[in-house]
């Protein structure tokens, strides 16, 4: 249910609005008090779709409540008519048609299966009693009832007071609720899309074993009048759905597109502000600018997850409109490509902040210089991990900057100018789809007039003006304004020609990765407008499309991914890990057994993985469902207490616990205090609505109608539209709402056993069984306890697995020709062409390598769509990750303060690595498979033993995250500064000569000197050696320059994992080793 458009409006609902910086859409005159509250509410008060929402959500609770008022239908429902008021708050009709009919479907099919359980239980039950002691039992409660002046009353009180209890009845019953449970609560834990299957299917096993023993014949209408009010609500809200502003699946994912591509435009245009702030103010953030990057990449990446999850039920409806599911569902790929192309703006960031450090460090190095030498060698590595000859580098680049005037405080003003035509084709591509895609998803049913057609006719000229505004923009940018870029480096670089040292090119490399992520971004924005003017110049007219796919539902029960409101309010909040569990299972081997062999070893295998998933989350959460569901069960089914626990509604103890009962012990506390926050405001209010509409009489239907009807409207308002974590407050609120007025309405109008009595009592007693409950799970969350904080380490532990593995997977497309070729093409291993694609074309006759602007833009390698899908997976992870760290501070801090700042600190980390592997993937795509090859030899980053350092720092960081091991100090701090030593060790293995510089193949920081085998290389690959003043104009070198500094980024990234996880988990000393490597790095180290 998160997956309708509740927070953020499209375009289509043609309200006069405007659009702001972040995004959100306004109208022409804004209230001020409206912009004092959260965006959420915002947004939706002023959006027209977000009106008729509330109206059909509020109108279905309060006909709900309105349909047991009258005595005739209140009679047919019976005691539980209470029941469709709650449907509504836990369903309600705020999503389009389609996935509505999906909820009530697997919350209607849910209680059939538990009924038929129950059934089943009763049948044996009654099997199971002693025929003879149950006819003796008969005659005697008959005999004592004969005397009282309503007989059939009396044996009827008889019943529930236990009368008919049987040892062998209960305990066939509990075998039932036991297995029933264990059922529903492995559903919850593996299939989180079918939550209301579960609960609902567990709420009808419980009333049913819970009242089912006391009944000493066959009485399977148990929980009829359950069943028939969920009918009437599910009713209710079907005509809603299809009467008021009906909603079709077809029209909220073209929504749910333009919303993304909304946020999309609003994450580009922001650029334009950071590339405008000097670096100095972009680490301050006085604008709050990163802050606003960072939530819409978060909304970005929320809509791409929306989208996953409606695809597999768009084509499973009858819709009226110009596309069909096919056609919007095309549109996800370049969605996805274009989003994470934009994420590479995020590294530009990265990096400026990061050269801001580095300034800070080097003003501290001068300070601590004029020191005594005594005092300095005792200093420890600061804490950026800098040694000795990183901060010599840093101070020779910062010396040459300052003298040929190439900061990047001088570079910033002429990177925003030269780009700002780019950009501004950029965004209006983006506003020109979004326009496009708002025009076809209005007005469906309105008759094809001039003026509609007019416009839908100024959406497609818009899209083609875009595109070919776009295509020019970055056609000059890439052949003119591209240059104006590096001119201020060519006299430095002339200057330094015949030199050995690294030229100081930090600021060019900085301003190619904003250059780089433009012209990417704006590749993904070409052809996703490409498709939408060809899928709309197809699609002229509306017309009724069927449904073409029903296997993709299983798909969608199936998935594990894409939790939404449902699950997080019923507590199943834990995050998805099936691609680390692929890898396990692909690669991990039992260290203690080999396969079995054998059918004695199979069955033993088995028995162990089965005690081996008891031990998992998994398995401790599904088992105290099923004790803590025994233990509150067995009151009902003792004759002392049947009849205490029946008038006092026990089984919503039962309830209460199984749905506070969470896997890890954070989830379960920020679970409780939300769960008793609502329930004591909805006691509260409740209590409040019942007595200002009737007084203290029995009810009056009018006063209670109208005073419901206004106090569910804020209520009605949030559970449509809140995010996940104010929900389940709300609706605890909700439903305790509907307990209190709903129970008292048909106690003082309809005869029942066990009264609970009006108002104030009801309230109360409801208050003590959601207490009882809350204990009672309390204590099994206990035994053992599934600590959130371990979670979170482990699942940290998950992501820098995933991340080392997608720099393996990045790095061996980089030196693998083969792998990066697209499908179908044969690249030469020598020279890194394509031998039968337009790569050859574009060669001469003396094979040097043409003008790449015939081939722009470059088709994508086979890889690239893996990668993109592990990524954007990855991203959504680490989304979650943030999330449980919030949640894990709930534990408290019983054994000691949790660090959260470092946990923190871990996950933003992860997340900027990420940011830097997409940049790092853009830039080996659009990197000419002629200079990788070229230049493979010489980029320092490619060095094998280089290579192993990195992927074996990686698994040491995540095993220790894994294992809480202590790490060793000895290990590298900077990995620049292992590729600095592996850099002199190249030298004096290679001591020939070079034919160029090299500087400019180089990482970000340093160049390279190479051998006479790199002259062989570039003469095999049939490449000319440039000048590096030429080299470094090449746009080829611009895709491997950024690719280059995303490496070093994600090296960066990789050394502060390092370093929070050895305050996390500790370090092994080795004594005076951090004096000797200071005193050897001043001695021998130089650059």
């Amino acid at each position: 249910m998160s997956d309708n458009e509740k927070t953020v409006p499209s375009q289509a609902d043609r309200s006069p609005t405007s659009t702001s910086k972040d995004g959100e859409q306004k109208p022409a005159r804004d209230g001020k008090f409206l912009d004092t509250l959260p965006p959420w509410i915002a947004t939706n008060l002023r959006s027209k779709k977000s009106w008729k929402i509330l109206a059909r959500c509020w109108l279905a609770s309060w006909l709900s409540f309105l349909i047991i008022l009258p005595n005739r239908p209140l009679k047919a429902m019976g005691n539980a008519a209470f029941f469709a008021l709650m449907s509504s708050f836990l369903v309600p009709p705020n999503m389009p048609v389609q996935m509505f009919v999906f909820a009530i479907s697997t919350m209607i099919v849910g209680m059939c299966f538990g009924w038929a359980i129950g059934a089943a239980a009763m049948k044996a039950a009654l099997s199971a009693r002693n025929q003879k002691v149950l006819k003796q039992t008969i005659l005697s409660v008959q005999e004592s009832a004969a005397g009282a002046v309503n007989p059939d009353a009396q044996f009827k009180l008889s019943i529930f007071q236990g009368a008919f209890l049987d040892v062998s009845s209960s305990a066939v019953f509990g075998v039932f609720l036991g297995v029933a449970v264990f059922f529903f609560a492995c559903v919850r834990a593996y299939a989180p899309k079918l939550a209301l299957f579960a609960v609902f299917g567990t709420v009808v096993v419980d009333i049913f074993c819970a009242y089912g023993p006391l009944f000493p014949v066959a009485q399977y209408t148990i929980v009829s009048s359950l069943i028939i009010s969920v009918a009437v609500y599910i009713a209710i809200g079907i005509v809603l759905i299809l009467t008021v502003f009906p909603e079709t699946m077809n029209h909220a994912y073209l929504a749910s597109v333009s919303a993304a591509l909304g946020n999309l435009k609003s994450f580009v245009e922001l650029q334009a502000d950071i590339v405008s702030t000097s670096p100095g103010e972009l680490s301050v953030d006085p604008n709050g600018s990163l802050a606003k990057m960072a939530g819409l990449k978060a909304a970005v990446l929320a809509g791409l997850q929306g989208l996953e999850a409606k695809s597999s039920l768009i084509n499973a409806e009858f819709s009226w409109g110009r596309w069909n599911g096919d056609d919007a569902k095309d549109l996800v790929e370049p969605l996805k490509f274009t989003a994470s192309r934009a994420s590479g703006f995020q590294s530009f960031t990265r990096h400026i902040i990061d050269a801001e450090k580095l300034s800070v460090s080097r003003e501290t190095t001068k300070s601590s210089d004029s020191s005594p030498p005594t005092q300095a060698s005792s200093q420890p590595i600061d804490h950026m991990g800098e040694t000795e000859l990183i901060r010599q580098l840093h101070a020779h680049h910062h010396r040459y900057e300052l003298q040929h005037n190439t900061r990047l405080s001088d570079i910033m003003p002429i990177l925003e100018r030269s780009t700002a035509d780019l950009h501004r084709a950029c965004v209006e591509g983006l506003a020109a789809a979004q326009n496009a895609i708002d025009e076809i998803n209005h007005g469906r049913w309105t008759r094809r007039t001039p003026a509609i057609a007019d416009r839908m006719s100024e959406a497609e000229a818009r899209l083609d003006r875009a595109i070919e505004s776009l295509r020019t923009a970055v056609t000059e940018f890439r052949e003119k304004k591209r240059l104006e870029i590096v001119a201020p480096f060519i006299p430095a670089v002339n200057a330094l020609k015949t030199s050995t040292k690294p030229l100081p090119l930090r600021s060019l490399v900085i301003a190619y990765v904003y250059c780089s992520a433009l012209v990417v971004t704006s590749d993904g924005v070409i052809t996703l407008l490409e498709m939408i003017s060809q899928t709309a110049k197809k699609r002229k007219r509306s017309r009724l499309w069927a449904p073409s796919g029903l296997r993709a539902i299983g798909k969608f029960i199936l998935r594990k991914g894409d939790h939404g409101d449902t699950e997080e309010l019923l507590g199943d909040t834990r995050p998805d890990n099936e691609v680390e569990k692929e890898e396990e299972e692909k690669y991990q081997r039992d260290p203690d057994s080999r396969p079995p062999t054998n059918f004695i070893q199979r069955i033993a295998d088995a028995n162990h993985r089965v005690y081996q998933w008891f031990k998992s989350p998994e398995g401790l959460f599904v088992v105290k469902n099923v004790v803590v569901t025994i233990a509150l069960w067995l009151p009902s089914v003792i004759r002392s207490s049947a009849y205490f626990a029946y008038v006092n509604k026990s089984v919503w103890a039962i309830i209460m616990a199984q749905t506070t009962l969470g896997v890890y012990v954070s989830d379960q506390i920020f679970s409780y205090v939300t769960r008793l926050g609502g329930t004591f405001l909805g006691l509260a209010l409740g209590t409040l609505g019942w007595y200002v509409g009737n007084g203290r009489g029995n009810g009056n239907g009018y006063a209670s109608a109208a005073a419901f009807g206004v106090l569910i409207l804020p209520i009605v308002f949030v559970r449509a539209f809140a995010p996940p974590v104010v929900v389940l407050p709300v609706l605890m609120f909700g439903v305790t709402i509907a307990l209190i007025m709903g129970y008292s309405w048909i106690d003082s109008h309809l005869v029942v056993y066990g009264s609970p009595g009006i108002g104030w009592h009801v309230a109360w007693r409801r208050f003590v069984l959601v207490i009882i409950g809350c204990v009672a799970s309390f204590i099994l969350m206990m035994f053992p306890p599934t600590s959130g904080r371990k979670a979170v380490r482990l699942r940290n532990a998950s992501v820098v697995t995933e991340l080392g593995s997608l720099y393996a997977y990045l790095i061996s497309a980089w030196i693998s020709v083969e792998h990066s070729a697209p499908e179908n093409d044969k690249i030469d291993k020598v020279t890194g062409h394509d031998t039968n694609g337009d790569d050859a074309k574009a060669r001469g006759e003396h094979g040097e390598v043409e003008k790449r602007g015939k081939s722009w833009p470059p088709q994508r390698p086979k890889w690239a769509q893996e990668f993109r899908s592990r990524i954007i997976d990855l991203s959504l992870q680490v989304q979650t990750l943030r999330g449980q760290t919030a949640l894990a501070r709930w534990e408290g801090s019983v054994r000691g303060v949790w660090p959260k700042e470092e946990y923190d600190n871990l996950v933003q980390t992860e997340s900027d690595m990420i940011s830097a592997l997409a940049q790092f993937a853009g830039a080996l795509i659009y990197t000419d498979p002629a200079w990788r090859l070229r230049l493979k030899k010489r980029t320092k980053l490619l060095n094998p033993k280089f290579i192993t350092e990195v992927m074996s720092l990686f698994a040491l960081v995540s095993q220790a995250l894994r294992t809480g091991e202590a790490l060793h100090q000895v290990l590298p701090t900077a990995l620049l500064d292992s590729l600095i030593y592996h850099q002199q060790h190249h030298r004096q293995q290679y001591p020939l000569g070079s034919s160029t510089n090299g500087n400019a193949g180089g990482t970000e920081q340093n160049g390279d000197d190479h051998g006479q085998e790199d002259d062989d290389v570039d003469e095999e690959a049939g490449v000319d050696t440039l000048d590096p003043a030429e080299e470094i104009q090449s746009e080829d070198y611009m895709y491997h320059a950024v690719g280059v500094a995303a490496v070093t980024q994600i090296l960066s990234g990789l050394d502060d994992l390092h370093r929070t996880t050895k305050r996390l988990c500790g370090e092994v000393p080795f004594k005076g080793f951090e004096d000797w490597r200071n005193d050897y790095e001043r001695e021998y180290s130089h650059v």
